[in-house]
């Protein structure tokens, strides 16, 4: 197997010991829509992240260490989208096509009750697929009769930020996940923006306040043709109200 070469050489948040014991309290704080405190949040976004990605991992016969997720966006969404459905977690599934045009990607907005109110975050544990050396960089390149039709993946022009914003984006290539806010929205949405042939001359133009707007209006995807379950709930409450 061929290790597939990242601009950034990170280490995937590893979760393999979780203590079930805590997953299956949030587990079941969910299900009843109780809140959730900012420290479990974590540790459970991190634990759901690891384990669709390690059975993405086993279903495509690949090493979660040398992997970059190349398409297996749908299987890992649809994998989510059902765990969150079995615990009345609240979410939605977004095609970045229908937010900047030129780019099919699935992700997450996933909502959680905390005693201030909703907090929602960003959830998109494939996004390291646009990270690769091979297609991040000036050679990929393609015009066609004076127009671009082809530029590089996301990675390239990340690296063109500043440290503190590729420090932001290192992270979340770690942990799978980001909070929602419109420094995170801009940072997500500039990515994919800039990359879309169709916004040849993108030059920052859109806020993070628009972005978020942009999730908020599009459609959610409600139908994945994968029916995967890479992840299963291992609360025995879960299990109780099926019987």
């Amino acid at each position: 197997m061929v290790k597939i070469r990242q601009i950034y050489d990170i280490k995937l948040n590893i979760m393999e010991k979780a203590n079930k014991d805590i997953i299956i309290d949030i587990e079941n704080d969910c299900l009843k829509g109780k809140t959730i405190s900012e420290q479990k949040r974590d540790y459970y976004l991190s634990y759901l992240v690891y384990k669709v990605r390690c059975g993405a991992a086993k279903f495509y016969n690949q090493s979660l260490d040398d992997w970059d997720f190349k398409d297996s966006k749908e299987v890992v969404i649809s994998s989510l989208k059902s765990y969150f459905d079995k615990l009345n977690i609240k979410y939605k599934i977004i095609d970045m096509n229908d937010v900047v045009k030129g780019i099919r990607h699935l992700f997450m907005i996933v909502s959680f009750q905390s005693d201030d109110g909703e907090v929602i975050f960003i959830v998109d544990p494939t996004y390291n697929q646009f990270f690769g050396i091979e297609m991040c960089n000036s050679d990929v390149y393609k015009e066609e009769a004076g127009r671009t039709i082809q530029k590089p993946d996301l990675g390239y022009f990340i690296l063109k930020e500043t440290k503190e914003l590729q420090n932001l984006v290192k992270k979340f290539l770690q942990n799978g996940y980001m909070i929602l806010n419109e420094t995170n929205a801009k940072i997500y949405g500039d990515s994919f923006s800039r990359a879309s042939v169709y916004l040849e001359d993108y030059n920052n133009e859109m806020s993070g306040c628009m972005y978020i707007k942009r999730f908020n209006r599009c459609a959610a995807i409600e139908k994945l043709k994968s029916s995967e379950e890479l992840i299963n709930p291992i609360t025995l409450n879960f299990y109780k109200n099926k019987v």
